[in-house]
């Protein structure tokens, strides 16, 4: 039996992460969504995922700070990392960039084109 895909959701906003969730499981994979930054790095660190979902305004923390300490993580830095948030600017998008994301989608998203980033950035190496 196949081991489902861990992803980390990082979303304040609690309809979008449930959306998320509901997307993310229908399309086979096990989603574990958090409100803020605080508690994602200590958990990867005991469960490693497969990808992490970013939204860039979160309380405390944002995104972008939590995507360059995710690249700095001797354990973690090779996790991909997509961005998801309403900010939409070229300006926004190079700034998501240059602090190590893989991928940026804006909201509101297309479900599958969500899926389908989702499913480039979890390629599983050994089913390639």
């Amino acid at each position: 039996m196949k081991c489902l895909q861990q992803i980390f959701v990082v979303e304040d906003d609690q309809d979008i992460a449930r959306l998320l969730q509901y997307l993310l499981t229908k399309a086979g994979f096990s989603v574990h969504c958090f409100g803020n930054a605080e508690k994602v790095l200590p958990e990867a660190e005991n469960n490693i995922p497969q990808l992490f979902i970013l939204d860039v305004m979160l309380p405390g923390m944002n995104g972008l700070h939590l995507c360059q300490s995710i690249r700095k993580h001797d354990l973690l830095r090779e996790i991909p990392i997509l961005i998801l948030s309403a900010k939409c600017s070229a300006g926004d998008k190079h700034s998501a960039f240059e602090a190590g994301a893989s991928d940026y989608l804006t909201k509101p998203f297309s479900p599958n084109e969500l899926i389908l980033v989702v499913r480039r950035l979890c390629v599983d190496p050994v089913m390639t």
